[in-house]
């Protein structure tokens, strides 16, 4: 309905409206008058609202609301505001506040504002002030922070100062000040303060810092507070928190103390703190968090600190990939082969060559062409996947030289989605070779839902590290090489989809594969899509079809309206307001189909639910 409705002539939107009311099924009803909102003229609107109010199942009622608030003239606004008040549902609530806080009407806000600050549910009370503060006058920001005390879980109290925090004007700010510290929970302390700190005056800033120097061992004080009043406390404090940085015992909050700081001093001295910041990084245990703050410091490390950057990122031996990546743009040609080296070390090395590859010259290209049968082996005994990753990710840079010994590996040891990859950059002749294999591949997939890794056998395929990121099955395998192949081979292609026996795995494979096809093949895939037995999927692959095929020729977008047409008798007539079957109506016959569309389903409403 929703790709339908704005295509319809304004003298018909009535009657769709009409027509929504007597879909049998209750769900489908309110999804069709949800899609029919953003059309209807403003006379109907009040006629939509009336239905949205007699939906008995408060979930429903609150969606169909949320769907009419932005389109509600002012006066229907306030009846609307009404409906949701009794909705007892808190997320219900929210919904509405998110959909209509944004109304200009300054009684309405004063309404909703109202109405959060009676609501007993603290998650819920919290939640709405953060929803409505970036829109709040001053008047109610101020009694909003009033009202925090009456949080009493500490943990919501220091949500809602954070989210009132950047909106409060100067004069409420020491207030919010005092408000804070009468949290006692260090960590929700400690995210309130840090989200005021960037708006207190000097004297406030002062009395913090010396507060929380006070306090410097608690992790939430280093690792929040700190780090913010840093970067905002008067310049003849910057020695004293230089000092109070460096002799931090958290490395973390030492590291961001220094971070913040380094910006702010004199040039004799920022080259040691961001120095010394890295070391604090290195220091990290925990390897993952090691990784993280070292990617999150690279961006902002002079170029003279990049080599111990990459000492630091090659010293982790399990994961060094976000360090590595944020490095790599910013490397010298004489640190790249030390980077290719952690690269090879790391077990996220897909994630780390792909990003150093663009950046490698052809002498390291080939270095690490001729490792990756080392790394796969390596990676095989840890259980891991290794040479798919590193050809995926070598492919698109490597010198002409170096394709011939590029296939040849991959050949090897059976990584048929690395010659996909490597396909685009072969010779015509070759590049068919390879495609043929990769569908001789796919058909010899005997479970298709299956994982399949490299380095097994030659059916064993694992190519989306580079391409989508994600694990790899033969449909997605399908979706990888659907774009290169030849129009001679699609036929082929079709073939190997066919034989694919799990029913869903085959139709996202079709789905993947449909709208590289040549118009010849189109009709067999339409009768493939409806040789499959399962209703649903076949139902669900119809439609997608309808939505890739939308420019199709003429003949073949009839035979699929037949099949679609076929398929849902069986279900309720509201599967033939599908957006794709709507879009499948307008391309085969325009504004007349549109219309005799809508009068066809009103005649039939009353032995089809």
């Amino acid at each position: 309905m929703d790709a339908l409705t704005p295509r319809l002539p304004p003298d018909m939107l009535r009657q769709a409206l009409k027509l929504a009311r007597t879909i049998g099924d209750t769900v489908a009803r309110e999804e069709a008058r949800i899609a029919l909102t953003p059309h209807l003229p403003e006379e109907l609107l009040g006629e939509a609202l009336k239905a949205a109010h007699a939906i008995s199942d408060e979930e429903r009622r609150a969606k169909a609301l949320v769907a009419l608030a932005p389109h509600l003239p002012d006066e229907l606004l306030g009846e609307a505001l009404e409906a949701a008040l009794g909705i007892s549902e808190k997320k219900w609530h929210q919904m509405w506040l998110e959909a209509a806080r944004a109304t200009s009407d300054s009684e309405w806000r004063q309404v909703m504002f109202e109405r959060a600050e009676t609501i007993r549910d603290e998650e819920w009370g919290q939640a709405a002030f953060a929803a409505l503060a970036p829109h709040l006058p001053d008047e109610l920001l101020a009694k909003a922070l009033k009202a925090t005390p009456a949080i009493s879980d500490e943990e919501r109290r220091g949500k809602a100062l954070v989210a009132l925090g950047p909106h409060l004007p100067e004069e409420l700010l020491g207030e919010a000040l005092d408000a804070v510290r009468t949290i006692c929970d260090p960590a929700a302390r400690a995210d309130a303060l840090a989200a005021l700190a960037p708006r207190l005056p000097e004297n406030h800033l002062v009395q913090l810092f010396h507060a929380a120097r006070a306090t410097a061992d608690s992790p939430p004080i280093a690792t929040s507070v700190l780090p913010a009043l840093a970067a905002h406390l008067p310049a003849e404090l910057l020695g004293e928190v230089l000092e109070t940085g460096r002799n931090l015992i958290d490395r973390r909050g030492r590291l961001r103390v220094l971070v913040a700081l380094a910006p702010r001093l004199p040039d004799d001295k920022r080259r040691a703190t961001y120095l010394q910041a890295l070391d604090a990084a290195c220091a990290i245990t925990d390897e993952r968090s090691r990784d993280i703050e070292l990617a999150g410091l690279v961006p902002l490390l002079p170029a003279e600190l990049l080599s111990e950057a990459l000492h630091a990122a090659a010293g982790t031996k399990y994961r060094s990939d976000r360090a590595l990546t944020a490095l790599a743009p910013r490397l010298p040609v004489d640190l790249l082969a030390e980077a290719l080296d952690a690269a090879r070390r790391d077990h996220f090395r897909g994630e780390a060559l792909t990003a150093l590859a663009p950046h490698l010259t052809a002498e390291l290209l080939a270095e690490a062409l001729k490792a990756t049968p080392a790394w796969a082996e390596k990676a095989v005994q840890r259980g891991e996947h290794g040479l798919g990753d590193a050809l995926v990710a070598l492919a698109p840079y490597l010198p002409e030289n170096l394709i011939p010994q590029a296939v040849e590996i991959g050949r090897e040891h059976g990584c048929m989605g690395a010659l996909v990859a490597l396909a685009p950059r072969l010779p015509k002749d070759e590049r068919q070779t390879v495609y043929r294999e990769a569908l001789d591949a796919v058909r010899g997939i005997t479970y298709e839902r299956s994982l399949v890794m490299p380095g097994r056998n030659p059916f064993q395929i694992r190519i989306l590290r580079g391409i989508a990121r994600d694990q790899i099955v033969e449909n997605e395998f399908v979706a990888a090489l659907a774009p290169w192949l030849p129009e001679e081979l699609f036929g082929d292609a079709l073939d190997a989809v066919r034989m694919i026996s799990d029913e869903a795995a085959q139709a996202e494979a079709l789905a993947a594969l449909a709208p590289h096809l040549p118009q010849a093949l189109l009709g067999d895939a339409v009768d493939t899509a409806a040789a499959i037995s399962n209703e649903n999927i076949r139902l669900k692959l119809l439609l997608r079809l309808a939505e890739l095929l939308a420019g199709a020729p003429g003949a073949e977008l009839h035979r699929l309206w037949v099949y679609l047409v076929a398929t849902p008798v069986r279900w309720p007539r509201a599967h033939l307001l599908a957006p794709e079957i709507a879009n499948l109506i307008w391309a085969l016959g325009g504004s007349t189909a549109a219309g005799e569309a809508w009068r066809w389903l009103e005649r039939v409403e009353r032995w089809w639910p």
